[in-house]
């Protein structure tokens, strides 16, 4: 009624008119939305209806027939002029009707869409020789081709191999990857972990070094000579490298590749100069699968503060050394997992001095990290007493560096509070 006169104030006018009384807009409201509710039933249920013999005609491919409703038919928005509002319920709505047959029809746009691509990359990649009517042009031959696509190396869990050889591996490259370009590698350096043995190779870029990685890394290339902080250096080429890299790495068995911070980098870089070298098949023959030191620091120690190479090195080795060399990543990375899980096991057997207080958390780690544990303490306690907990808390690595605190005020404080829970068990 609200919408065949106008407005509530033009329905009023109308009944004043016909010398009726009143009705107030609320009322009025109530009224439109009582019979609104009816209205929408019937026009869903023939909307329904009538998608449901379009279906069937469509799937007999037949036209849809007319049809002739008795009694009240209703259109799709209720009978009712539609501004982007449902008078009959104040709610605003969006009717949509999915239909197997838009489906349908969506899914054979999509595959024309993609055959059109598809043909107009060819063309653009082969050149003139895949575009129609070529035998009729007088143009001159385009018949370089373009590159394919390198695909991006996707990462799956493997399967639990039999004994793997964890390979740890790092690159030195002309940059980092900016704009999804690849940088070229100019050193690969690799170290098994168990053997100790190691591979490093020196490479020519055949893409210009930034700035920003010659300051880093200290290589620099020339053009014809290759130099590490002003030494000149020994190298290969590509092929070369990545040939002899596989062949010492075909002497281990199962062989998975560490790299700290590899999902990202060192693994994409490697894959792609693979890739470009034909040698595809054997690297997947030769590795087993990869392990990203990253997160596995991440998932195995939480509370760090930071993640990077050299953060770890000081936080679990407290040592600083040469990043951004390959051979001195690889063997720092080597000498962090050995930390970490000399760490990780022996941290347990500290929880019951922790929770006494005996010791705080942070001593603990830096005696699981030593190596030691608690039954190791008890040994020292039982041979030495406290002297020799002190001596042996503070005696130095091979680093120079102290094996727990070079603080004897602290160090006397825990083994006395440690040697008197001994003498008690």
């Amino acid at each position: 009624m609200i919408d065949a006169l106008g407005s509530p104030q033009r329905v009023n006018n109308v009944l004043s008119i016909l010398n009726l009384p009143p009705i107030s807009h609320k009322n009025l409201k109530v009224m439109e939305r009582r019979a609104g509710e009816m209205i929408e039933g019937f026009a869903n249920l023939s909307m329904d209806q009538r998608c449901r013999e379009a279906f069937e005609a469509e799937k007999r491919n037949e036209s849809v027939p007319a049809v002739n409703f008795s009694g009240m038919t209703v259109c799709a928005d209720h009978g009712w002029q539609k501004r982007g509002f449902d008078s009959l319920t104040d709610i605003q709505k969006t009717w949509t009707f999915s239909w197997k047959f838009h489906k349908q029809k969506f899914r054979r746009l999509k595959l024309k869409e993609e055959r059109i691509t598809s043909k107009g990359a060819c063309e653009a990649t082969e050149g003139a020789n895949y575009e129609s009517e070529i035998s009729f042009s007088e143009q001159a031959e385009d018949i370089e081709r373009i590159p394919d696509a390198i695909p991006k190396p996707l990462y799956t869990a493997v399967p639990s191999l039999n004994n793997p050889t964890f390979v740890i591996i790092d690159l030195e490259t002309t940059d980092l990857i900016r704009r999804n370009i690849i940088p070229h590698i100019v050193q690969i350096a690799a170290k098994e972990h168990r053997t100790q043995t190691s591979f490093n190779r020196y490479i020519p870029p055949q893409l210009p070094m930034s700035n920003e990685a010659e300051k880093v890394t200290g290589i620099v290339w020339d053009g014809q000579k290759l130099f590490y902080k002003g030494a000149e250096l020994n190298f290969v080429n590509i092929k070369v490298a990545i040939s002899e890299f596989f062949m010492w790495l075909s002497q281990f068995s199962n062989a998975v590749l560490v790299a700290h911070n590899g999902e990202n980098f060192d693994f994409r870089v490697l894959s792609t100069a693979v890739y470009n070298c034909s040698m595809y098949d054997n690297f997947t023959q030769i590795v087993m699968g990869f392990v990203d030191s990253l997160a596995v620091f991440r998932s195995g120690f939480p509370k760090i503060e930071k993640y990077n190479q050299p953060f770890l090195a000081q936080h679990f080795c407290k040592e600083e050394y040469n990043a951004h060399n390959a051979v001195d990543d690889v063997n720092m990375l080597d000498k962090i997992l050995i930390a970490a899980n000399a760490k990780a096991k022996n941290l347990p057997s500290f929880h019951s001095l922790i929770a006494s207080g005996v010791m705080k958390m942070t001593t603990a780690e830096n005696i699981a990290g030593s190596g030691l544990n608690c039954a190791h303490l008890k040994l020292i306690y039982v041979r030495k007493g406290d002297d020799g907990l002190i001596d042996v808390l503070m005696s130095k690595n091979a680093c120079g560096k102290p094996r727990d605190s070079n603080d004897k005020k602290l160090m006397c404080s825990v083994v006395q509070k440690m040697g008197k829970m001994f003498s008690e068990l």
